[in-house]
């Protein structure tokens, strides 16, 4: 087991961390995103929200424009937003 799912943190937040092609994570990773070709941070931070438990709540925390762009496009398929 990962320090980071021993962590008393990680049993109140889900964490995913992507680098290079991969995913991983301290929650379920839908298999299309363990491991992926995307180049651009931005968007597979939308398409790892998409992936997020409606019941959830989903903080996403950005400077960049381009996913706030994007966030306005998928905001009513997201779950409650904090």
């Amino acid at each position: 087991m990962s320090s980071l799912q021993q962590s008393p943190v990680s049993k109140l937040k889900k964490f995913l961390v992507t680098s290079g092609t991969e995913t991983k994570g301290n929650t379920s990773i839908s298999d299309v995103l363990l491991t992926h070709s995307q180049e651009e941070a931005g968007t597979l931070l939308i398409l790892h929200a998409l992936t997020v438990d409606k019941d959830a709540v989903l903080v996403i925390d950005s400077r960049d424009t381009d996913v706030l762009i994007l966030l306005i496009e998928i905001y009513q398929r997201l779950p409650a937003v904090a």
